[in-house]
């Protein structure tokens, strides 16, 4: 067996053994909108490429790659978690083997002895990296994963391309690179990573870059034009006062010094970083990043190809940062595909460093201690990741101020029976003074509002409904509950067997504006049949009741719609014999 077999079988089942624990984890915030709301609107290939635009969606998205994984994986697992799972840790495995492939060829290229030694020390780094537990243990951090597959797929045809001169290589990593762009924005990282691999490692004329170059661009106008047609170019506009472009700057700076500290010591590890730290020392990380950069671009040196690798796939993450698109300035997730290249620039640097003094692979396996600790950590955080209690018991304690995880805990407690230590965190998120977004206090009223629903004092409940549709007024999780809170009134104060008109009439408008807020909302249109059937529209209810089975036939709300449908046949086939 050749060497490269022995070291690539080594990093499978170190990868395998690591990341095995998180099959045993169940569907953790976000998965939960995405397998019960965000998979039924992609139901063929124009829907995956001009995806149907939900409340719950975010606009400035387009990943139709991601989407269409997704997809496979319901129509082979359903909802059991254990098979999302599966893929993720599958992924990340063929990640980790794809970055020890690029190591192989990148530091034949750059003429490094012990290519195969480097190229396993970079992989394991890759492999072990602590922030890769927020990617590969959570499902909806899949989008990491997915774009990290293709750009390394895309990269690495590009230099066998430039190894082997073959052309259809090339053309296979035309082909990746379009699912990179396709499956995450930081995909865009590589257009300008091809032209300075041929600078900068290869050491060629600006001229002979060109050429492939034009045809990346090409592929990019394409991207672009998609998330045009679909949408996803113009982000949603913030809330709050717009920070001037001087405040910008400084948070964009203190932003990569968080990144690169992270890369280098990622504790403390938190799925929620409610705001950019303005320390001293990460505001001088980026200008040291940027003094070794220059060393080595002057010196024509090949680590600064690695270095910009960093900045260039981590680049629109950092615009996250002042842009407030996603729920938190920062995240662990965003730094999977840059950590490629620090994976190679730590070994490559250590070797470099030791090869004056002939001692380059005594200095590689001063990284075993540091990899053992990384070990550990990756083991000990899939712990936290097993389910929603105790990932958002370990995000309150790292952002107290915040409302999102006070929220979320808030939600895994009322599920374990905790009802009033859940009432607890749900006043904390509504009384928070964090600067985020009203969504999240729309949605800390919401869950009030179902334990108050829970206990029958309606008055209440729809007091907190009313006050999360001031903070969010389309808000179709919160217009459903005060629509099913109608329709349970509406049952309760009737007269004579029959449902109370009035509170039906309101029970149905609820649910109407909660339908067209998201049209693919399963238990919108299950109630909103009911209330149609109460109120003797029985045709308007089968329409409701219909589109509940063609949006999920498996699902126990089609199995209700089935059982309501036959009753209004039933009841239809009565009348007519009366008629007879």
């Amino acid at each position: 067996m050749s060497k490269s077999w022995k070291y690539a079988l080594a990093l499978f089942f170190i990868t395998l053994a690591i990341y095995i624990p998180s099959l045993n984890n169940g569907f953790i915030w976000d998965d939960n909108v995405i397998i019960d709301h965000q998979i039924h609107t992609l139901r063929d290939a124009r829907t995956f490429f001009f995806p149907v635009r939900t409340q719950e969606s975010t606009p400035a998205y387009y990943r139709p790659a991601v989407g269409l994984s997704l997809v496979l994986d319901y129509s082979l697992h359903y909802k059991n978690p254990r098979g999302y799972h599966l893929t993720n840790i599958l992924i990340n495995l063929l990640n980790v083997l794809l970055v020890f492939l690029l190591s192989l060829n990148l530091f034949e290229l750059m003429e490094v002895r012990h290519r195969h030694l480097l190229s396993f020390m970079a992989a394991l780094l890759f492999a072990l990296h602590p922030l890769h537990v927020e990617s590969v243990s959570w499902i909806a951090g899949r989008t990491d994963l997915v774009v990290a597959f293709f750009s390394l797929l895309a990269f690495l045809s590009y230099v066998l391309f430039r190894k082997e001169k073959n052309i259809s290589v090339l053309l296979a990593g035309f082909v990746f690179y379009f699912f990179a762009l396709l499956s995450k924005e930081n995909g865009i990282g590589l257009l300008l990573l091809f032209p300075l691999f041929d600078l900068l490692v290869l050491r060629k004329k600006l001229y002979k870059t060109l050429l492939p170059f034009v045809f990346f661009l090409l592929i990019t106008a394409s991207y672009f034009y998609l998330r045009y047609r679909a949408g996803c170019l113009v982000a949603p506009p913030g809330a709050g006062e717009e920070p001037t472009l001087f405040s910008k700057a400084i948070t964009l700076i203190y932003a990569f010094g968080f990144y690169l500290r992270k890369l280098v010591y990622p504790l403390p590890l938190s799925m929620f970083i409610d705001e950019v730290p303005h320390e001293l020392y990460i505001g001088l990380l980026p200008l040291l990043y940027l003094f070794i950069l220059a060393i080595s671009l002057m010196k024509r040196g090949r680590a600064a190809f690695l270095l910009l690798w960093i900045l260039l796939t981590l680049g629109p993450s950092l615009l996250i940062a002042i842009s407030r698109l996603a729920s938190s300035p920062l995240a662990e997730r965003y730094l999977y595909l840059p950590s490629v290249g620090f994976a190679l620039l730590v070994p490559y640097s250590l070797y470099r460093i030791g090869r004056p003094i002939k001692k380059e692979v005594l200095l590689l396996y001063l990284l075993v201690p540091y990899l053992l600790w990384f070990a550990i950590e990756t083991l000990d955080r899939q712990r936290v990741w097993k389910d929603d209690l105790s990932l958002w018991a370990d995000a309150v304690k790292k952002a107290p101020r915040s409302a999102l995880p006070h929220n979320e805990y808030g939600m895994a407690l009322r599920e374990r029976g905790l009802i009033e230590d859940a009432e607890r965190e749900f006043l904390t998120a509504l009384t928070s003074n964090s600067r985020e977004s009203k969504s999240w206090k729309a949605y800390a009223a919401t869950n009030l509002a179902l334990i108050y629903m829970d206990r029958d004092e309606y008055d209440a409940a729809e007091k907190y409904l009313r006050e999360a549709l001031e903070f969010y007024p389309n808000y179709p999780i919160a217009l459903y509950d005060l629509g099913l809170l109608y329709l349970i009134r509406a049952k309760n104060e009737g007269e004579n067997g029959e449902p109370n008109r009035a509170l039906l009439i309101k029970a149905g408008k609820t649910l109407k504006r909660a339908v067209r807020a998201d049209p693919n909302f399963i238990r919108a249109h299950l109630m909103l049949g009911e209330a149609y059937y109460l109120y003797g529209k029985p045709e308007k209810a089968k329409e409701h009741l219909e589109k509940v089975i063609e949006l999920d036939p498996k699902s126990p709300e089609a199995q209700d719609a089935v059982k309501l449908l036959s009753k209004i046949e039933t009841a239809g086939e009565s009348r007519d014999e009366k008629v007879d």
